[in-house]
């Protein structure tokens, strides 16, 4: 009797947009392991965050995605004055204190109060994912070649070294010390192009 193979298709919970440039660039940590944060803001801006946006630090470059908003404790949006709590995903970098954050494009949507914090288990948004590694990395070159790796070597530009990874494919890491050793880097130097990542688990 022939043998019966399973494909499992597991949930998208963590995504990454990378800029590499000249200089190989990891996954975020926080691509690879489920961890929830949150993070206060004030000075919200005219329009509203909401649950799916990703936000970005103008000055840290930190970016993070929005999984809940909290209930307003000041102001309103429609105000430019809203004050509460974020709870977001996939944070990579460190959110300054008193930035102003960027909302899907929206320069000045809100300030940072303080820093990320890391959730209590009973904070979680999505508890029965809590701390799990990602089963599949799903890495894509976006509108220019890339060059990956993820055995233990830098992708190089000059000396080629690394996959090539063509603008439009992508390739998929299924082992937890592949994803964690995995660096994208742009295959010619000076060529600005982008690397999304999605963590299934």
């Amino acid at each position: 009797m022939p043998s019966l193979t399973m494909e499992y298709n597991f949930r998208a919970l963590t995504g990454q947009r990378i800029t590499p440039g000249n200089t190989a660039t990891a996954i975020g940590t926080n691509i690879i392991k489920y961890v929830e944060h949150k993070l206060h803001i004030d000075s919200g801006g005219t329009t509203a965050i909401v649950a799916g946006n990703r936000i970005l630090g103008a000055t840290s470059g930190a970016s993070a995605m929005v999984l809940e908003v909290g209930t307003l404790e000041s102001g309103s949006w429609a105000g430019g004055d809203a004050v509460c709590w974020l709870k977001l995903c996939s944070v990579v970098g460190t959110f300054q204190n008193n930035e102003h954050i960027t909302v899907e494009g929206v320069a000045d949507a809100a300030d940072a109060d303080g820093t990320t914090i890391e959730l209590l288990p009973a904070e979680y948004v999505r508890p029965e994912f809590r701390g799990m590694t990602a089963r599949k990395l799903i890495v894509q070159a976006e509108d220019n070649n890339q060059r990956i790796s993820w055995n233990g070597f830098l992708p190089t530009q000059v000396s080629k070294m690394g996959l090539l990874l063509e603008k439009g494919y992508s390739v998929t890491l299924t082992d937890a010390a592949d994803m964690k050793a995995c660096y994208v880097i742009d295959a010619v130097a000076s060529s600005a192009g982008y690397c999304n990542v999605v963590g299934q688990f």
